[in-house]
């Protein structure tokens, strides 16, 4: 009897050891990243970030503070990972980040991302539009500006713009529907 009281203790004695180093790596896994986003490096942050969010979920109640911490910041790393891949003219990219953080935003309750990437996802089409019209790739402008379109039908500037794009294209009857409707707006 002696024994299996000495086993339960050293099990329940483990056990308690075993979770305070899982919540020791997951509050390290937190330190790196953070510094990772002192420096910028988002990638970098956001997989730390990630990888402690795991961690702090497995400590159950001991590691609620961290997971909200985590949860708090993941978000806001990949809006700026769009934001960087916009500004490097990855709209592309950017536009994939952009819905990725309103997903993480919409997960973990951070409203002001969702806010935040809704207004970029526009912002970051135009750009994509307007950068595709001065490098005369009129056919990529013309599906652009109707990305744009499919967004806010109610543009005008971006309704006449899809009208050169597609005059461009010698594409008359699209050209003249596109310049009645910005006439229109």
């Amino acid at each position: 009897m002696k024994k299996i009281i000495l086993i339960l203790a050293a099990v329940v004695m483990s056990a308690g050891i075993m979770a305070a180093q899982d919540m020791s790596a997951a509050t390290e896994a937190a330190k790196s990243a953070n510094e990772a986003l002192v420096n910028k490096d988002y990638a970098k942050a956001l997989t730390g970030f990630k990888d402690a969010l795991t961690q702090a979920l497995a400590c159950g109640e001991e590691g609620e503070e961290l997971v909200g911490t985590c949860k708090g910041v993941i978000p806001t790393i990949i809006l700026n990972i769009a934001k960087g891949a916009i500004k490097d003219a990855n709209y592309d990219e950017g536009i994939a980040k952009l819905a990725e953080a309103m997903d993480a935003a919409s997960e973990y309750g951070a409203d002001d991302v969702i806010a935040e990437a809704s207004t970029l996802v526009g912002q970051a089409k135009k750009a994509k539009a307007n950068a595709l019209t001065k490098a005369k790739d009129y056919a990529a402008a013309a599906e652009a500006w109707k990305a744009v379109l499919a967004d806010n039908p109610e543009d005008g500037t971006s309704t006449l713009q899809l009208g050169a794009a597609l005059n461009q294209l010698g594409d008359k009857e699209g050209t003249i529907a596109a310049f009645e409707k910005a006439l229109e707006l």
